[in-house]
């Protein structure tokens, strides 16, 4: 079970690893959004997942980095963020959430 927001190169390594480690063991590979792939593994469809930062406080499953990945904010042109120059600070960013 993996996250959607996990680069397809990097999970094709650890497929291909995965195979050449265990050559009998078939791997099915699902992939789903948010913190589906944390469900799956709660409700044990999965044995093993890999999640992203937003389900990293669930007490219920363990947890190591095999990573880092890198995300880009990105605001539509008419949105009022996108008319600020430089870098935004924080207590603006949370000031347009609300």
């Amino acid at each position: 079970m993996v996250d959607s927001i996990f680069p397809m190169p990097n999970l094709l390594d650890i497929v291909r690893a995965f195979a050449e480690k265990f050559p009998t063991v078939p791997a099915r590979i699902l992939v789903e959004t948010l913190g589906a792939p944390a469900e799956k593994i709660l409700d044990r469809t999965c044995m093993v997942g890999i999640v992203g930062p937003i389900v990293t406080g669930i007490s219920k499953l363990s947890y190591f980095p095999i990573g880092a990945i890198e995300r880009v904010p990105v605001a539509s042109p008419t949105h009022p963020l996108a008319k600020l120059a430089g870098e935004i600070p924080s207590d603006v960013l949370a000031m347009s959430r609300s």
